[in-house]
């Protein structure tokens, strides 16, 4: 079967996973540990979560009718909790999740729930520890084993592999978190599997509404500007381009807390005025279908969807070899090393960077 057709056969059940959670299922305790939104909040706090998370991936009619009709439910808030299971002392996390796993599992059995599904590592961890009756799923969205920056009990490799063994399924959104999962958290094989991300094309936006003001060549990168995407390692080379192709520009489309840093870092290199930050954009097919590369170079990725959505454009796709789903998407072998620039069945490959880009241009 066709890469694509894989992606779109999985459609359906990425967005389900993707609402399900939403760290969605933040659970906010009232007098009763329970609480019934109103259809519009859900639908509005849905549509938000999938915006900041995966740009232009939710504008589908038929999925937004679908959850808007459905007033059946329940959130419930564990902010109470958090800081003990966020926290470093075992004896502190253990409690409290013990004793939102027995919320939770109240609920499950009053809803008498056949399969729950979970999405990273907190609400992994309160699903496995409210286990009733129901199957228990797992999903991991990215490579856990890179991300240094991730800290405290929930990360800790022991407490993962004694939680999420006791999972009925882990689905890993690539073959290298898969993989990941096995060989760094020791969880056994025959329960971890790979379910790639899905992306749907989007054109519905109404390309007389904008003039394309950013020339004929233009790079685009899709992304949280964030210090794991590393998008200053991407205008550090875009200085290099522009010595070769003066009337290149780069567009980063997205929002994020390092946003000023990576402006200020466009101006060290003199690349200020050809570095366009658009914020965060719902008609991503407009930009995607002018653009002629897609980059990323991040630290680490679980399957970047905006990679796919770009090719699903036809756009030409570059990446670095970083951890992660990157090389998979591009068509490279998992199993050799590649110390070069490599030429994949579906984009370019490039080595791995990693830390905070240089300011000089040596």
């Amino acid at each position: 079967m066709l890469r694509e057709e894989r992606y779109y056969l999985i459609k359906v059940t990425t967005v389900a996973f993707n609402f399900f959670m939403k760290k969605s299922y933040r659970i906010r305790k009232n007098e009763e540990f329970t609480q019934i939104i109103e259809e519009q909040t859900i639908v509005e706090e849905y549509e938000t979560y999938l915006e900041e998370n995966n740009p232009g991936v939710f504008e589908h009619e038929e999925i937004e009718e679908s959850i808007a009709s459905d007033s059946d439910i329940e959130y419930i808030d564990i902010d109470k909790y958090r800081g003990y299971i966020e926290g470093n002392s075992p004896l502190l996390f253990t409690r409290a999740l013990k004793k939102i796993g027995t919320i939770v599992r109240d609920w499950k059995k009053r809803r008498q729930i056949d399969v729950a599904i979970s999405f990273m590592e907190e609400c992994n961890y309160i699903n496995v520890a409210s286990r009733a009756n129901e199957k228990c799923i797992a999903s991991v969205r990215t490579t856990l084993s890179e991300r240094d920056e991730f800290k405290g009990i929930l990360y800790n490799r022991s407490y993962i592999k004694k939680y999420y063994s006791k999972a009925d399924a882990v689905v890993a959104v690539s073959e290298y978190v898969c993989r990941d999962l096995i060989k760094q958290y020791r969880i056994p094989a025959e329960k971890v599997h790979t379910i790639p991300n899905v992306a749907m094309k989007h054109d519905d936006y109404d390309s007389s509404e904008k003039i394309w003001n950013y020339g004929e060549k233009t790079i685009i990168s899709v992304a949280r500007i964030s210090p794991e995407k590393q998008q200053d390692h991407i205008i550090n080379a875009f200085s290099y381009v522009k010595q070769q192709c003066p009337d290149a520009k780069l567009i980063i489309l997205g929002e994020g807390p390092i946003k000023e840093y990576m402006q200020w870092y466009a101006a060290m290199h003199n690349v200020e005025q050809d570095v366009h930050f658009v914020g965060f954009q719902k008609n991503i097919g407009y930009y995607l279908s002018n653009s002629k590369v897609f980059v990323i170079a991040s630290k680490a990725e679980g399957f970047p969807n905006s990679m796919v959505e770009a090719m699903s454009y036809g756009v030409p796709v570059v990446s670095t070899m970083s951890p992660g789903g990157c090389r998979e998407i591009i068509g490279l072998d998992l199993d050799k090393t590649y110390d070069g620039i490599e030429y994949g069945r579906y984009g370019i490959a490039t080595p791995h960077v990693g830390g905070k880009a240089r300011l000089d241009k040596e």
